[in-house]
């Protein structure tokens, strides 16, 4: 049942997330936020991506008098997970629709709105996971119905891979370090928190014994 939920409809109610962003971020607006900010959705009313934005530059004036709980909402509203958030005249969806991988939509906006070389740049980039994709017998043959339970999970990693590829070639490899767990035929769900609490605090002690040192070494020190 709970798979046919996501092609039905959303497999949950919004009401929970909200309610907790509510107790977190209460009424603070986004331009309250003390970092420059940019945070992508997918707006479907007229089909187009869309960043918030915190009012870092003097054209950045609008987003910042949304309120954090909204964008959260917006950003998180993952297609067959949650419903769109509708709001003032506009649609939003989750922005992996677009920028699975968001690393240069940081890194265009930080050459954009500060007078820095692009070697002055240093990116971490967090990963939630690599799932394996690979072009099976089945797949090479193609069709709908052998690429629908695929496609999406293709689209997504391509994208991320690009973005980052793109990252290391404007910056140099050796400015941005990517942190993520290694490549698995059986990622964990958005939304299954009893596999999440067992099995992700060990993979992140491992990308930290792994690439720890470096990463203080580039950020912290």
């Amino acid at each position: 049942m709970r798979e046919w939920q996501g092609y039905l409809g959303p497999v949950h109610d919004r009401g929970v997330l909200e309610a907790e962003l509510r107790r977190i971020l209460g009424h603070a607006t986004f331009g309250e936020s003390v970092v420059p900010l940019c945070i992508p959705a997918f707006e479907g009313r007229f089909g187009e991506p869309y960043i918030f934005k915190t009012p870092h530059h003097p054209d950045y004036r609008r987003d910042g008098r949304e309120r954090m709980v909204d964008i959260a909402l917006s950003t998180a509203a993952a297609p067959t997970t949650f419903e769109a958030v509708e709001r003032d005249g506009y649609t939003f969806v989750d922005g992996g629709i677009w920028a699975n991988n968001p690393v240069m939509i940081g890194v265009t906006d930080a050459l954009t709105c500060y007078a820095i070389d692009r070697r002055q740049l240093h990116v971490l980039s967090l990963g939630t996971g690599r799932a394996r994709i690979r072009t099976t017998h089945a797949l090479r043959t193609g069709g709908k119905f052998r690429w629908a339970r695929h496609f999406v999970d293709a689209a997504m990693a391509a994208q991320s891979q690009n973005a980052l590829g793109q990252a290391y070639l404007l910056l140099g490899k050796e400015h941005v370090i990517r942190l993520d767990a290694p490549e698995t035929t059986e990622p964990v769900a958005l939304d299954d928190i009893r596999r999440a609490i067992r099995e992700l605090p060990g993979l992140a002690n491992s990308v930290v014994e792994t690439v720890g040192d470096h990463v203080a070494t580039m950020f912290l020190k």
